[in-house]
């Protein structure tokens, strides 16, 4: 897996610094789209799991909980 992130970085920093026909760009483009993808997921599943943790740690402490104690809330 680093092996791919450390490929697609090198090709998109590559894309970067010299000029490129409009098919490698549009590559670079979807390289860039497909990694993108891949990190958002990636970080989907590791929200996922630090949710299931905290969920396990209340119910060890004996707190019931609900999805909305979950959620963060932002007041401005």
């Amino acid at each position: 897996m680093d092996m791919i992130l450390r490929h697609l970085e090198e090709e998109l920093l590559i894309g970067k610094h010299f000029h490129r026909s409009e098919s490698q760009q549009n590559r670079t483009l979807a390289m860039q789209n497909v990694l993108f993808n891949f990190l958002l997921e990636e970080m989907g599943e590791r929200i996922d799991d630090l949710e299931k943790h905290v969920t396990d740690l209340m119910a060890q402490a004996g707190i019931e909980n609900t999805n909305e104690d979950l959620m963060v809330r932002v007041t401005l």
